[in-house]
């Protein structure tokens, strides 16, 4: 149970793209992960805007005192919304492209754990 938890936090770590507390840093990682959805230049201004404030609401939840699950199911949370104001600012198939490079990004992840753990 507790390996599993273990997991799901790492993967919850995808919501914010990455392990860096650095903003510029973050932007970067959002930019090159995510060019492969060819956003336009109002997308993308949306897109960041939307990354960004997630990131610092994720920021918080992680640095809290909360229990592990209590920060699990904050972060779970937070993905859902994120991903809803994501859906209005993508057309169906950016869409679509997001979720699949969240989960490429999930399963990365999980690899990079179950390595370090071998």
């Amino acid at each position: 149970m507790r390996k599993l938890l273990v997991v799901v936090m790492l993967l919850l770590g995808v919501v914010a793209f990455g392990q860096s507390t650095d903003k510029e840093a973050f932007k970067e990682e959002v930019k090159q992960k995510f060019a492969a959805l060819e956003l336009s230049d109002e997308q993308k201004e949306k897109f960041e805007e939307i990354q960004l404030k997630y990131f610092d609401k994720i920021d918080e939840v992680k640095e809290s005192e909360a229990s592990r699950m209590s920060k699990f199911k904050t972060l779970k949370s937070l993905q859902k919304e994120k991903n809803e104001e994501v859906k209005e600012v993508l057309s169906e198939e950016q869409y679509d492209e997001y979720l699949e490079l969240q989960k490429e990004l999930k399963q990365s992840m999980k690899d990079k754990f179950k390595s370090r753990n071998e």
